[in-house]
């Protein structure tokens, strides 16, 4: 299962059959500039959803490098997602 419509999510989607027991969450915040929390909330909320629809299959989550060394409001959720 892939999640998503950007272009990391369209190269997974070619060979979607590879990843049948996998979730690849390949959606969500981008913009690393982003502030609004309302943004934040709709991935966190998706995560969630998708998780709980799909117990047995293994997530991918695309998260930064940069969660331990940047405090703005975007790495901050990424790296809330990622715990």
């Amino acid at each position: 299962m892939v999640v998503g419509n950007g272009l990391l999510a369209v190269s997974f989607k070619k060979n979607i059959e590879k990843y049948a027991n996998y979730i690849i969450f390949a959606s969500g915040v981008s913009n690393s500039k982003e502030i609004d929390n309302n943004v934040f909330l709709r991935e966190k909320l998706l995560l969630i959803k998708t998780l709980s629809e799909n117990e047995k299959k293994k997530l991918i989550y695309f998260s930064s490098i940069l969660t331990d060394t940047i405090d703005s409001p975007y790495y901050n959720h990424k790296k809330d997602i990622e715990e």
